[in-house]
């Protein structure tokens, strides 16, 4: 009999555990009185229609780096990035055959970008990668607990990543944005000797780095670039809030966003134009297409309302997402 209570209590615990920790998507949350709240831009101008503008991408690896392995990983990994932007169109892959044979890349070294003569091209992203980093660790992973227990001598190595990205705009042959992003893969490479840039293992690890290096610029571009969004919706009390842009303008789940009001200054500074004024910051959740659902963050003291703009912040450095994304399970 206690053998039968014990199960049916630790049974409804279970239950009540499982009904506790199930969290409703945003689109399930309900609708308040708050939500229904809408922020009017009164200085709003007519929605311009959008322009996509031609990219070519250009990539190349440090001589330490054997082949082009590790480049070409980045390569896809960028174009696949920037496609996803709604206002950049990429310059076939084919039209840039003719560079790569004659070794016109080597004006990534330097600040002559101009001599890269891509006409059908508007704008150039060149990306570099640089001698890795590999480094012993000082202590060591299960798998690598696991491999020293039959071998003497075997060390955990982390290995970082490090890509020089600019930007360049063919008009005004400025160079618009030089940026140089560093990211350490995950995992370990266990070895008895010090990797390096040309042990297959390694090469692995490399070439997952660089890749979320192009996410990262990527991402960085997009807060630059992306003409802001609108908040369309809001529900739970503000808690979450409907956005007009999704995958089109590189949002995907863990993306930090920032929502803001423009304010007018010019009754105070002489001369003051309008500008933008946070509201809030939120994370995304969930997206598609053309839309996405954002966790705003403190909703308790923010208040994120319909008609609100939305834009990526430039800040998407991978300890700043995790921060964020931990605030909100705190929730």
């Amino acid at each position: 009999m206690k053998q039968t209570r014990g199960i049916l209590m630790s049974g409804s615990l279970c239950a009540m555990m499982l009904v506790g920790c199930s969290t409703p998507r945003p689109a399930e949350m309900a609708i308040t009185q708050r939500d229904r709240d809408t922020y009017t831009d009164e200085g709003a101008t007519a929605v311009q229609k959008e322009v996509k503008h031609r990219v070519a991408i250009l990539t190349k690896q440090d001589n330490v780096i054997k082949g082009r392995e590790v480049a070409d990983a980045l390569d896809a990994s960028l174009t696949s990035a920037i496609s996803d932007f709604a206002f950049f169109s990429i310059v076939e892959r084919s039209n840039l055959d003719a560079l790569l044979k004659e070794k016109q890349l080597e004006a990534l070294n330097s600040d002559q970008l101009e001599k890269i003569d891509i006409p059908e091209a508007q704008y150039l992203i060149t990306a570099k990668v640089n001698a890795p980093r590999i480094e012993k660790t000082t202590g060591l992973s299960l798998a690598s607990a696991s491999l020293n227990s039959g071998q003497q001598g075997v060390a955990s190595y982390k290995v970082t990543a490090s890509v020089d990205f600019r930007f360049y705009e063919k008009m005004t042959g400025r160079t618009i944005l030089v940026k140089n992003i560093e990211s350490e893969a995950p995992g370990t490479v266990d070895s008895a000797q010090t990797p390096t840039a040309e042990t297959p293992e390694a090469v692995g690890k490399l070439k997952v780095a660089v890749q979320e290096c192009a996410k990262l610029f990527a991402m960085e571009l997009g807060s630059r670039y992306a003409p802001p969004a609108r908040v369309v919706e809001t529900r739970g009390g503000g808690k979450v809030a409907k956005v007009t842009m999704g995958t089109n303008y590189g949002l995907v789940k863990g993306v930090k966003v920032e929502f803001f009001e423009y304010v007018d200054h010019s009754d105070v500074v002489a001369g003051a134009v309008r500008e933008p004024s946070p509201v809030g910051y939120g994370v995304v959740l969930e997206s598609e297409q053309n839309s996405s659902w954002a966790e705003v963050l403190e909703p308790d003291k923010t208040f994120v309302k319909r008609g609100h703009y939305v834009r990526i912040t430039s800040d998407q450095s991978k300890a700043l997402k995790t921060q964020i994304i931990d605030a909100v399970r705190l929730q």
